[in-house]
């Protein structure tokens, strides 16, 4: 309802709305909500923490940022989408790709972000400690190490499952461009958007769970081990 709308997040076209919508592990204490959306007009991906009351008011006043990044303009969708908390109690942060970013260890779209909400007034975010070793493998693998993985296009619908990370991510336009159900269990993983879509094709990267060629209504003979068709 506009009532309870943040500002920037309704537009007539591209991706509108609360995108991702979970509650923190301490809600009951606590009562934070994160939601996920797309500020359209400003290009900016954006979490924001608002704490639940029966004062529709108060819950607006409540709003502060987690986290906020620029959304590449050259596309008014692919932005911002699903979240969820893992079992360390760190936010992920599924973030769609809108042009060619998801292979670019540095930047922050086409990536799965991990994040330590802060629960202080001001909101903002930690990062986890990872320890040495593993704080230095995010860092050659994936460039930040809030970016625990990468190669995701449009993950406009995900879910936690036992403790891991469901993603549906859409795949291009063109003819040999695949849907995918994502699997996500650990930092490093990437899901080969924009190297390489094909799941019989992938090499080293994290093949789909589930994946099926776009248009294409006899999925199962593009299933892994079916076909092998272009990336």
């Amino acid at each position: 309802a506009p009532a309870s709308a943040g500002p920037g997040v309704f537009e007539l076209s591209g991706d509108q709305g609360a995108l991702g919508l979970v509650v923190d592990p301490g809600f009951a204490s606590n009562r934070f909500v994160y939601a996920s959306f797309v500020d359209t007009p400003g290009k900016v991906n954006i979490v924001q923490r608002l704490t639940l009351s029966q004062d529709p008011e108060a819950v607006v006043e409540s709003l502060v940022d987690v986290i906020r990044f620029p959304k590449d303009d050259r596309s008014h969708y692919h932005g911002i989408a699903g979240m969820m908390f893992d079992g360390q109690g760190a936010l992920l942060i599924a973030v769609g790709d809108p042009t060619d970013h998801a292979q670019r260890a540095f930047h922050p779209e086409g990536k799965l972000l991990r994040l330590l909400p802060g629960h202080g007034p001001q909101g903002g975010y930690t990062l986890p400690d990872y320890g040495p070793a593993q704080w230095m493998r995010l860092v050659l693998t994936g460039g930040n190490p809030m970016y625990v993985a990468m190669g995701l296009r449009a993950p406009f619908a995900s879910t936690p499952w036992e403790g891991r990370f469901i993603i549906g991510d859409v795949g291009g336009n063109g003819p040999h461009s695949w849907e995918k159900i994502n699997l996500y269990e650990q930092p490093g993983q990437n899901f080969a958007w924009g190297s390489c879509s094909n799941p019989d094709l992938m090499g080293g990267d994290v093949p789909p769970i589930i994946a099926y060629r776009r248009g294409n209504p006899a999925a199962a003979d593009d299933m892994p081990g079916g076909p092998r068709t272009p990336c």
